[in-house]
């Protein structure tokens, strides 16, 4: 391998590669790691021992043997540990209560040990607070201020998901707690006027749909994580997401009244677009994960991950959240 690494020329190799060849390289390669820029270890000699020297019992020094702490520096080795320690954690209900990750901005939002121990269980969705403390962390980030197109994220809010359900059964619609959503993140001043496009997720008992608000050319595109069903015989496929898309209208409509009273526009009427190579998956506890893979990448080519990768870099993103102010809970 290492032979045809050195022979790859970016389209091809430069010569045929014969078994002399990877032979003679054997003999090559302890020169390559010799003389590597990495080897600290270089023009190191160890010093000869002349016979005049005896050896004598005070000059053995007893040291304590090493702990069984892990001192590795790769970090991807250092997180594979630390998931493996989060999935062998007992059922300890006090300490499974324990909070690692806290974020009291904008508003206080913290996951518990069991909340995050949850993110590896494959037969769990995803978790409201897991999903809007990434969406925060994506939100807060500021590369994103030099993107020529403004994106404006939205966390998941119930009032949205729940408006079409039975008054007894959903979540009270406040309007002005609803309108928050559409205020600039902290560390960020714009206003909602100033962004072509907004990120919203919906959320149904665990199934995650991202809609995108293009706010220039007055479109929807419709991310779902999930293929259409099977009884779905419409020539339209955005027909199947006409009740929601009725849910999010209404809602917002009542929110931008307060937050932008110059926008004077209903998204109901709005062209509707499923865009093409949107990563599928039948499992609906998945959706959660792709709509945060949606979020962070949503106009470049996406790609299938397995599900156990997904959770393993959604827990990895949390944990490496920079402004949690509970990291000194995590071990």
């Amino acid at each position: 391998m290492i032979t045809f690494m050195e022979y790859w020329i970016g389209s091809s190799l430069s010569d045929n590669v014969t078994q002399d060849d990877i032979t003679n390289f054997r003999f090559k390669l302890h020169a390559i790691l010799w003389d590597s820029r990495l080897n600290t270890k270089e023009g190191y000699q160890q010093p000869e021992q002349t016979i005049e020297v005896i050896d004598s019992p005070s000059d053995v020094e007893i040291i304590d043997a090493p702990d069984d702490r892990v001192r590795s520096t790769n970090i991807q080795e250092l997180l594979y540990v630390l998931s493996n320690y989060i999935m062998s954690v007992d059922s300890n209900a006090e300490y499974l209560q324990k909070e690692w990750i806290r974020s009291t901005k904008p508003y206080p939002n913290s996951l518990s040990l069991k909340k995050i121990k949850d993110i590896l269980d494959v037969n769990k969705p995803m978790d409201p607070d897991c999903f809007n403390m990434v969406v925060r962390m994506l939100a807060c980030n500021e590369a994103f201020l030099w993107f020529e197109d403004k994106y404006h994220y939205m966390t998941y809010n119930s009032s949205i998901s729940d408006f079409s359900r039975d008054p007894h059964h959903r979540a009270k619609l406040d309007i002005n707690q609803l309108a928050k959503l559409f205020e600039c993140w902290p560390n960020m001043e714009y206003h909602i006027s100033h962004h072509s496009n907004i990120l919203l997720p919906y959320n149904f008992l665990g199934y995650f749909t991202l809609f995108i608000l293009n706010m220039n050319t007055r479109c929807v595109d419709i991310m779902d994580p999930m293929p259409l069903p099977a009884w779905f015989k419409g020539s339209r496929p955005s027909i199947h997401y006409i009740h929601k898309l009725h849910n999010i209208a209404n809602t917002l409509k009542l929110a931008m009244e307060l937050a932008y009273p110059a926008w004077n526009d209903h998204i109901y009427v709005w062209c509707r677009i499923l865009p093409p190579l949107v990563p599928k998956t039948l499992d609906w506890n998945l959706t959660g994960f792709l709509v945060i893979e949606f979020l962070q990448s949503w106009d470049v080519i996406l790609h299938v991950l397995a599900r156990n990768v997904l959770r393993t870099k959604f827990l990895v993103d949390l944990l490496k959240y920079e402004e949690n102010e509970s990291k000194d809970n995590i071990p």
